[in-house]
């Protein structure tokens, strides 16, 4: 519910019109699946859809797939993932740019082993719904962890001339726009 709160609310923060005409969200996008846990079957509540794409010609609503994520999926992930609530919208539609930045985060003494444990550890513990978590969430973890372990300043190693990274989509591929 939290989530779909900030969510909301990043939406209503937009300086575009924007009409939602329809929102599937919380209980209205969960279904059950049943699971097995420690040898024993469970039901848990499940999204029923993960993410969506919109036809804006006719309309048409339907499941997507994300095979694209942007770039720097590792940076972004590690603002995330180091205790930053805020909802951010980092994509311009208007240009077609993406701007990530500048952050800085928090890191920990427990990073570097963090970013050596197994797969299974890491959907256990670091995520709140173990069970629902898409299959390359391990790999995502793992990837801020290092991005985390590897810049732990990222003021001073990721973003030294404190200016944002942004890209540009052209032809379906994310260029660096220079000078940004």
């Amino acid at each position: 519910m939290e989530l779909s709160m900030k969510t909301l609310q990043a939406f209503h923060d937009i300086q575009e019109d924007l009409y939602l005409e329809t929102c599937c969200i919380t209980d209205m996008n969960n279904i059950r699946k049943t699971v097995k846990d420690k040898g024993r079957a469970i039901s848990l509540p499940f999204p029923n859809i993960y993410g969506i794409a919109v036809d804006v010609k006719t309309g048409e609503i339907c499941k997507a797939n994300f095979i694209d994520h942007g770039p720097e999926q590792s940076l972004r992930c590690a603002r995330h993932f180091t205790g930053t609530e805020e909802v951010l919208n980092i994509y311009d539609s208007k240009s077609n740019t993406l701007t990530i930045g500048p952050f800085n985060y928090s890191t920990s003494d427990e990073i570097g082993l963090l970013c050596g444990l197994p797969k299974e550890f890491l959907r256990e513990h670091l995520s709140t719904s173990p069970a629902q978590e898409p299959p390359h969430f391990e790999d995502q973890v793992r990837a801020a962890l290092l991005q985390i372990k590897d810049h732990p300043d990222p003021m001073k190693t990721v973003f030294k001339d404190g200016k944002p990274h942004c890209y540009k989509l052209e032809n379906k591929k994310w260029k660096p726009v220079p000078n940004s």
